[in-house]
């Protein structure tokens, strides 16, 4: 029971819904701080072409908090007057390409649940469709902005697998879908609706160690 427990810590789920025109997805991940202290963990995660992040939700202590894309400075003021306090915080930003998540102050012994929104266009061609279904791993990051010391990397990618489920709803019947890429995942089940205009799949990876495994699929409409 205790390996169960451990396994959430070591899943990325994602749910997205598709449509002829966008792919909105919610990536979950969890996080407990094992040390006798606080500390302050930052969470990296890279862009990836035609998405773009819209919001990052923490929940701690049943306490959702909200957060959205700001410069750095802007917001870094008012995240170190709240954490000096004692308080936990939550800033973030955009940097070289990377967007990162600050969150200081996470007590010891505490977990924090991450959602990641994301939202992206889809390639249209010929009433065909394409669409990135978004698989990213966090790399968290340990700091002591105190002491200065080096910052600590954890789960290094490794260890890591996916449970994601991914909506199809379209105006006109389905006539074809291709999940590219399926090689890299364990499971991918389809369960089409009764008029063809909808399609649930359930995919499963265990164990990725890349950074991004991204899922292509690949789907056409009766005119």
């Amino acid at each position: 029971m205790e390996d169960n427990k451990d396994d959430k810590y070591k899943t990325v789920k994602i749910i997205s819904h598709i449509n002829e025109i966008l792919t909105q997805t919610e990536i979950t991940q969890f996080y407990k701080n094992t040390s006798k202290s606080p500390i302050e963990l930052l969470i990296e995660l890279p862009e990836l072409a035609n998405s773009n992040i819209t919001k990052f939700e923490m929940t701690l202590d049943k306490k959702k908090i909200i957060s959205k894309i700001v410069e750095k400075e802007k917001g870094k003021e008012k995240y170190n007057d709240t954490i000096s306090t004692g308080n936990y915080g939550f800033l973030s930003f955009n940097e070289d390409n990377k967007n990162t998540v600050c969150l200081g102050n996470i007590p010891s012994q505490k977990e924090i649940e991450l959602k990641t929104y994301y939202i992206g266009n889809l390639v249209c061609n010929d009433w065909s469709y394409l669409a990135t279904i978004l698989v990213i791993f966090p790399q968290f990051i340990i700091e002591d902005p105190k002491n200065k010391k080096e910052p600590e990397y954890l789960d290094k990618y490794t260890k890591k697998n996916v449970q994601g489920k991914i909506y199809i709803n379209t105006f006109s019947k389905i006539t074809r879908l291709i999940f590219k890429g399926s090689s890299n995942f364990d499971k991918i089940e389809k369960k089409y609706g009764k008029d063809c205009k909808s399609v649930e799949i359930d995919i499963i990876k265990n164990t990725f160690s890349e950074i991004d495994i991204p899922g292509f699929i690949l789907f056409r409409t009766k005119k």
